[in-house]
């Protein structure tokens, strides 16, 4: 940056000095719920509808234990179905397995055809895949398993190339990439949990479960790296990355640099037993959504709930246990539903907006992230009554105009609700016609336009952006891009109370 550069801005400070920031407009910002949680995804280039989703997880965690079904594992949706006909409600996640990538594509399983997967996202479930990674029982055998004793399949050597487990690691890791690519390719973001339970029994002296553990935590978090970056250099970035532990593994974490989220396997645990290894993974990982990704046989959502167990989501396994009784009953399943509450209520108080008039046009500008059962909002009383006049739209996020009319305006001046339905609702601005949207030059995104947001678009332009900068609202000219012609804008709105003409 020359120093030439500088001089406008020294000028615009100066300048600037005897005014006062613009007025403020009613703003509601979302906070977590839990502290000092990392509130992004791992990579960097985390696409869009991949930000959404981490979001989504990012806002409910603490707050809503979210529903996950699992496939039986073939590609399909049949748990969630069955959910859905005992229940009347859809789970939020569906969890799919890879684990027959082996044997695709046959008359009985293509990987390739990716349409469960797009359908179920198309109605408004979030997915979530993992991967039972079956390897030859030996070299050269068309057998498989990814059961630790039944294959000769040994990961430390695929530290060497040349050695036919490091041709297999890379020729199955490209399968997989092209499933996960073809998902990308539709728009659809993956929570991503690969080598589960990747520790076994090693901490008490046992062994490991899984061909990816067989050699121990050292080679398993090379693998767990070699993966991550074999993705992220061929150009994944729909992926938001889950690490299983098992017992008293921490040596076995590939580090922050490579997980989003922390999840464990529970199978016949009580309360108690649940609730220690909730606090564990808390203490352990305090920056990471801790979540339950797999159960059987443990106590009602509800019950863990009222014990401050608050995973992120719960999935109970497919099937029957050894005894023959499903790993939930109808009894859980419904309990968990319910205590999943869909609905997401913001109050809106309206004091900076007593003086509007019948005939006023309002902007109301919402930005929500949702997933899950059929998207909608609508403006609200307090008692849960549509607004006269308003509407209902099926796409949350946006910028909406509410008419001021004799019916509404008293509600208006004294505060609504917006209700999202299996949605978190991040921000909701309201304003009158012809003032500006916070969402366009303040930078800094503390409501107000004023000298804070040209130091914020000023230090990202040098390089050093601050950590509340708003890429979206420091484009004040809605150019495109964020640079001087913003400050210049900012600062013609602080002088004039209003943006000039765009260019």
């Amino acid at each position: 940056m020359k120093l030439s550069k500088f001089f406008p801005i020294l000028f615009i400070t100066l300048v600037m000095s005897q005014y006062s920031a613009a007025s403020r407009i009613i703003i509601y910002e979302a906070t977590a719920t839990v502290a000092n949680l990392h509130s992004r995804p791992i990579d960097a280039k985390a696409d869009s509808v991949t930000l959404s989703l981490y979001d989504f997880l990012y806002y409910n965690y603490g707050h809503k234990v979210i529903t996950c079904s699992m496939s039986q594992p073939v590609w399909d949706n049949n748990m969630a179905t069955d959910v859905h006909r005992k229940t009347d409600r859809w789970p939020v996640m569906n969890c799919y397995d890879l684990m027959h990538l082996c044997y695709s594509p046959c008359d009985w399983i293509d990987y390739g055809d990716i349409t469960p997967v797009r359908e179920w996202h198309r109605q408004g479930g979030a997915v979530t895949l993992m991967w039972h990674w079956q390897v030859p029982k030996y070299q050269g055998s068309t057998e498989f398993s990814s059961t630790a004793d039944m294959t000769s399949f040994i990961p430390q050597n695929i530290l060497t190339e040349g050695s036919w487990e490091h041709q297999l690691f890379y020729t199955d890791l490209y399968e997989a990439y092209t499933v996960i690519k073809k998902l990308q390719d539709a728009g659809i973001p993956v929570i991503w949990r690969p080598f589960h339970e990747a520790s076994g029994n090693t901490s008490t002296g046992g062994g490991a479960w899984f061909w990816w553990g067989k050699s121990g935590a050292d080679v398993f978090k090379d693998l767990w790296r070699r993966m991550y970056e074999y993705f992220r250099d061929g150009g994944i970035h729909n992926l938001i990355w889950v690490w299983t532990s098992c017992d008293h593994d921490g040596d076995w974490y590939p580090g922050d640099e490579y997980v989003d989220i922390v999840s464990t396997d529970i199978y016949n645990k009580s309360v108690a037993d649940v609730s220690v290894r909730f606090d564990e993974l808390r203490r352990r990982y305090p920056t990471r959504i801790v979540t339950l990704s797999e159960c059987g046989h443990v106590p009602n959502v509800s019950q863990q709930k009222e014990n401050g167990i608050l995973w992120s989501w719960t999935m109970p396994w497919y099937g029957n246990c050894d005894d023959g009784t499903p790993w939930v009953s109808d009894s859980w399943w419904a309990d968990a539903v319910a205590s999943y509450d869909t609905g997401c209520d913001i109050s809106i108080p309206a004091t900076g907006l007593t003086d509007v008039e019948v005939g006023d046009t309002i902007h109301v500008c919402v930005t929500a992230l949702g997933i899950g059962g059929e998207p909608k909002a609508v403006f609200q009383t307090p008692q849960y009554e549509d607004i006269p006049g308003t509407i209902k739209w099926p796409v949350i996020t946006g910028d909406y105009e509410l008419n001021v009319t004799a019916e509404n305006v008293d509600i208006i001046r004294q505060g609504m609700l917006v209700r999202g339905m299996n949605y978190v609702i991040s921000r909701v601005e309201l304003r009158k016609v012809n003032v500006p949207s916070f969402l366009r030059g303040d930078a800094n995104g503390d409501g107000e336009i004023g000298m804070a947001d040209v130091t914020c678009i000023v230090n990202y332009i040098l390089g050093s952006p601050d950590d509340t900068f708003n890429a979206e609202a420091a484009d004040a000219n809605e150019d495109g891009e964020v640079g001087m012609p913003d400050v210049m804008f900012v600062v013609q709105y602080i002088l004039n109370g209003s943006f000039p003409d765009k260019p």
